[in-house]
């Protein structure tokens, strides 16, 4: 009898240590707080709060802040590790808010925050929740003011130019472009940039344009967008495939560019840079 007891004591010690809480369902001690990160921009924003001590896991796709990529790397939101995750032991786990993002599998292995990241209030209002999770508030106060001062929701009227920013990545081949929207963090610092989104309204779903609906809305400028190190024999390509649209203004004007940064799809802190890398593009294309 007594070895059974010894084994029972040993198994509730053991079960509450992989759990990090006490079986009345307290929780554990702050300083015992591990989080997983399933998004680059919560990550990234984590980064820039000076926050990323409680952070024992990432996506696969979370590449800054450069610290961040020593962590072990468990998936994705859409396709996340849950074996991986689950031997983190973590205390909370963040994801961005989606259709597509099922977090009922997630939230059986720790409190599971969906944060809405996809309009600048969505994302002012995110960064100052990531702030009081981890005592940063002054911090997220001057990085969501900095977001303010950077990023326009309103567009210039005009003549103001209309530009299309399309994700390079796929491909004119296809037969369609897919572009960012206007209710966007990349749609406020293209307005921000002194232009006009040449799709002028909000948009829900897939924002994609097939080649004939490109050529009727016909935008004043093209800026084709990649995820990646400036590549002038790449670019060279890209620029080639889209000059086949003689139909389009852009294409006639040379005022079709590619724009080449590894952080430029950043919807964390990083947006920051784009509206000034935008300014230098416009400055060229537009008379």
């Amino acid at each position: 009898m007594p070895d059974r007891r010894r084994h029972l004591l040993w198994t509730c010690l053991l079960g509450l240590w992989l759990t990090g809480c006490a079986s009345t369902g307290a929780p554990a001690p702050e300083s015992a707080e591990r989080w997983v990160s399933l998004s680059p921009a919560i990550t990234e924003t984590l980064g820039a709060l000076d926050a990323l001590d409680p952070l024992v896991g990432r996506s696969d796709w979370c590449l800054e802040p450069a610290s961040a990529q020593s962590l072990p790397a468990v998936g994705t939101a859409l396709t996340p590790n849950l074996e991986g995750i689950a031997a983190l032991r973590p205390s909370r786990i963040f994801v961005e808010h989606a259709v597509q993002v099922e977090t009922s599998a997630l939230a059986q292995l720790a409190p599971t925050e969906a944060l809405r990241w996809l309009t600048l209030e969505e994302v002012l209002d995110s960064t100052r929740r990531l702030g009081a999770w981890t005592g940063q508030e002054n911090e997220a106060l001057n990085l969501t003011e900095a977001f303010r001062r950077q990023l326009q929701t309103e567009a210039p009227p005009a003549p103001a130019p209309r530009v299309l920013l399309v994700l390079a990545a796929q491909g004119l081949h296809q037969g369609e472009a897919w572009y960012l929207k206007r209710n966007s963090l990349h749609g406020a610092a293209l307005h921000s940039a002194g232009a006009r989104n040449a799709v002028d309204r909000d948009v829900e779903g897939h924002p994609v344009l097939s080649v004939e609906q490109l050529i009727t809305l016909d935008p004043d400028v093209i800026v084709l967008l990649r995820a990646d190190e400036p590549n002038p024999s790449a670019e060279a390509l890209l620029l080639k495939d889209w000059a086949r649209l003689t139909p389009l203004r852009a294409v006639r004007d040379d005022r079709l560019h590619v724009l080449s940064h590894p952080g430029l799809l950043s919807v964390g802190p990083g947006i920051l840079s784009f509206s000034d890398r935008l300014e230098d593009v416009l400055s060229v294309k537009l008379p």
